[in-house]
């Protein structure tokens, strides 16, 4: 049945196993398109594009995940790191700040807090907000080493402003 989304993602799943990626993400693309309320094909999908590199496809999996489990940091965490690798800096800056707000011990995402904040920093076409970016991008980085004294990006991170 073409029309049936299990039959889709079945197909999806089972290219996924083969290591077809190609044909496993149009499958799971199209159990999405059928079922668009299916966190499972969601989380799929997310996870198999980011794996293989399709930034967009994946960005767009995840607005989905953050919907469907809005408590779930690591949905927040990976759609922020997408908006970023896409160049949506501000985008990217809420969202990793949802995922903060429900766990600001979650050392993955301190980390890409301050990374966004840093590029913020450094390309954002406005003095002050480069300043107060980099300002951000230190006060995370003295919370990151509150949770995890001596974490090796903590340096990285602060040797990569411009400013």
């Amino acid at each position: 049945n073409t029309v049936d989304p299990d039959a889709a993602y079945a197909l999806g799943k089972a290219y996924r196993a083969e290591e077809q990626n190609p044909l496993a993400l149009r499958w799971l693309t199209r159990a999405l398109e059928r079922n668009p309320l299916d966190p499972a094909i969601a989380q799929d999908l997310a996870t198999l594009s980011r794996q293989d590199g399709k930034n967009k496809m994946a960005r767009r999996a995840y607005e989905s995940l953050v919907l469907f489990e809005p408590r779930l940091v690591e949905n927040h965490l990976w759609l922020a790191r997408l908006q970023r690798k896409l160049g949506d800096l501000y985008l990217a800056e809420t969202t990793i700040e949802r995922a903060y707000a429900l766990a600001n011990k979650n050392i993955p995402t301190i980390v890409e807090k301050a990374v966004i904040q840093a590029k913020i920093a450094n390309l954002s076409p406005h003095k002050k907000e480069r300043r107060d970016a980099a300002q951000r991008t230190r006060d995370t980085i003295d919370h990151l080493l509150d949770v995890a004294p001596q974490h090796p990006a903590a340096k990285a991170i602060l040797n990569s402003l411009d400013d």
